[in-house]
Protein backbone atom coordinates (compact mmCIF):
# COMPACT_ATOMS: atom_id res chain seq x y z
CA UNK A 1 0.00 0.00 0.00
CA UNK A 2 2.89 2.38 0.75
CA UNK A 3 4.35 1.86 -2.76
CA UNK A 4 0.99 2.58 -4.39
CA UNK A 5 0.53 5.79 -2.40
CA UNK A 6 4.00 7.35 -2.46
CA UNK A 7 6.17 5.46 -4.95
CA UNK A 8 3.97 4.89 -7.94
CA UNK A 9 4.65 6.78 -11.16
CA UNK A 10 1.40 8.69 -10.71
CA UNK A 11 2.45 9.79 -7.20
CA UNK A 12 5.87 10.88 -8.51
CA UNK A 13 4.10 12.91 -11.18
CA UNK A 14 1.66 14.55 -8.74
CA UNK A 15 3.94 15.11 -5.76
CA UNK A 16 7.31 15.72 -7.44
CA UNK A 17 7.26 16.45 -11.15
CA UNK A 18 4.32 18.86 -11.39
CA UNK A 19 5.40 20.97 -8.37
CA UNK A 20 9.03 21.04 -9.60
CA UNK A 21 8.06 22.15 -13.11
CA UNK A 22 5.61 24.69 -11.69
CA UNK A 23 8.28 26.16 -9.42
CA UNK A 24 10.82 26.31 -12.26
CA UNK A 25 8.32 28.13 -14.48
CA UNK A 26 7.52 30.58 -11.69
CA UNK A 27 11.19 31.30 -10.95
CA UNK A 28 12.02 31.70 -14.66
CA UNK A 29 9.17 34.18 -15.00
CA UNK A 30 10.24 36.03 -11.87
CA UNK A 31 13.88 36.16 -13.03
CA UNK A 32 12.74 37.50 -16.40
CA UNK A 33 10.70 40.24 -14.73
CA UNK A 34 13.57 41.31 -12.45
CA UNK A 35 16.04 41.65 -15.28
CA UNK A 36 13.86 42.94 -18.10
CA UNK A 37 11.94 46.19 -18.43
CA UNK A 38 11.08 48.48 -21.31
CA UNK A 39 13.27 51.23 -19.84
CA UNK A 40 16.36 49.11 -19.04
CA UNK A 41 18.96 49.77 -21.72
CA UNK A 42 21.26 47.15 -23.13
CA UNK A 43 24.80 48.34 -22.43
CA UNK A 44 27.67 47.84 -24.83
CA UNK A 45 30.95 46.55 -23.40
CA UNK A 46 32.45 50.05 -23.27
CA UNK A 47 29.35 51.38 -21.42
CA UNK A 48 29.02 48.53 -18.93
CA UNK A 49 30.18 48.94 -15.33
CA UNK A 50 29.23 47.19 -12.08
CA UNK A 51 27.04 50.09 -10.92
CA UNK A 52 25.01 50.12 -14.12
CA UNK A 53 24.59 46.36 -13.99
CA UNK A 54 23.48 46.31 -10.37
CA UNK A 55 21.35 49.44 -10.11
CA UNK A 56 20.25 50.39 -13.61
CA UNK A 57 19.87 46.86 -14.97
CA UNK A 58 17.70 45.39 -12.23
CA UNK A 59 14.05 45.96 -11.31
CA UNK A 60 12.25 45.44 -8.01
CA UNK A 61 8.99 43.74 -8.94
CA UNK A 62 6.96 43.92 -5.75
CA UNK A 63 4.71 40.94 -5.17
CA UNK A 64 1.93 40.69 -2.58
CA UNK A 65 3.42 40.14 0.90
CA UNK A 66 2.26 36.51 1.11
CA UNK A 67 3.96 35.64 -2.16
CA UNK A 68 7.01 37.66 -1.18
CA UNK A 69 7.25 35.72 2.08
CA UNK A 70 7.03 32.39 0.25
CA UNK A 71 10.03 33.18 -1.94
CA UNK A 72 12.11 34.89 0.74
CA UNK A 73 11.60 38.54 -0.28
CA UNK A 74 13.55 38.15 -3.52
CA UNK A 75 11.03 40.46 -5.18
CA UNK A 76 13.07 43.20 -3.49
CA UNK A 77 15.80 42.38 -5.96
CA UNK A 78 18.15 45.37 -6.31
CA UNK A 79 19.82 44.90 -2.89
CA UNK A 80 20.44 41.26 -3.86
CA UNK A 81 22.48 42.50 -6.82
CA UNK A 82 24.31 45.16 -4.82
CA UNK A 83 25.52 42.49 -2.38
CA UNK A 84 24.60 38.83 -2.40
CA UNK A 85 25.75 38.70 1.23
CA UNK A 86 22.58 40.51 2.37
CA UNK A 87 20.35 37.86 3.96
CA UNK A 88 16.87 37.55 2.52
CA UNK A 89 15.28 38.73 5.75
CA UNK A 90 17.16 42.05 5.44
CA UNK A 91 16.40 42.77 1.77
CA UNK A 92 13.54 45.15 2.58
CA UNK A 93 15.68 47.14 5.03
CA UNK A 94 18.55 47.29 2.53
CA UNK A 95 16.13 48.45 -0.16
CA UNK A 96 14.88 51.29 2.05
CA UNK A 97 18.47 52.33 2.76
CA UNK A 98 19.28 52.36 -0.97
CA UNK A 99 16.07 54.23 -1.82
CA UNK A 100 16.76 56.91 0.79
CA UNK A 101 20.42 57.30 -0.17
CA UNK A 102 22.35 58.62 -3.12
CA UNK A 103 21.23 55.86 -5.49
CA UNK A 104 17.47 56.10 -4.99
CA UNK A 105 16.99 57.83 -8.35
CA UNK A 106 18.52 54.85 -10.15
CA UNK A 107 16.12 52.30 -8.70
CA UNK A 108 13.29 50.87 -10.78
CA UNK A 109 10.33 49.49 -8.88
CA UNK A 110 7.15 48.04 -10.32
CA UNK A 111 4.18 46.16 -8.88
CA UNK A 112 3.79 42.56 -9.99
CA UNK A 113 0.87 42.48 -12.40
CA UNK A 114 -0.32 40.87 -15.60
CA UNK A 115 -0.06 44.29 -17.27
CA UNK A 116 3.62 44.63 -16.35
CA UNK A 117 4.34 41.11 -17.59
CA UNK A 118 2.51 41.87 -20.82
CA UNK A 119 4.53 45.08 -21.36
CA UNK A 120 7.81 43.25 -20.76
CA UNK A 121 6.97 40.44 -23.17
CA UNK A 122 5.70 42.78 -25.89
CA UNK A 123 8.36 45.49 -25.65
CA UNK A 124 11.57 43.64 -24.88
CA UNK A 125 12.31 41.49 -27.86
CA UNK A 126 15.61 42.41 -29.40
CA UNK A 127 18.09 45.19 -28.74
CA UNK A 128 18.70 47.35 -31.80
CA UNK A 129 21.99 49.25 -31.42
CA UNK A 130 21.28 51.49 -34.43
CA UNK A 131 17.99 52.73 -32.96
CA UNK A 132 19.05 52.50 -29.31
CA UNK A 133 16.13 50.50 -28.03
CA UNK A 134 14.28 47.22 -27.95
CA UNK A 135 12.46 46.38 -31.16
CA UNK A 136 10.11 43.69 -32.33
CA UNK A 137 11.41 41.26 -34.91
CA UNK A 138 8.75 42.39 -37.40
CA UNK A 139 9.95 46.01 -37.14
CA UNK A 140 13.56 45.05 -37.80
CA UNK A 141 12.57 42.88 -40.77
CA UNK A 142 10.50 45.77 -42.19
CA UNK A 143 13.47 48.18 -41.88
CA UNK A 144 15.77 45.73 -43.67
CA UNK A 145 13.35 45.11 -46.55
Amino acid sequence: LLWVTFGSPLAVLHFWLIPAVGMQCFMALYTFLHHTADDVAFLRTDEWNPFAAQMDGTVNVHAPRVLSFLHLNIDVHIPHHVSTRIPSYHLRQANEALRGGTWGDHMRERPLSIGYLNRCVRASHLWCAERGGYRRFREIEADEA
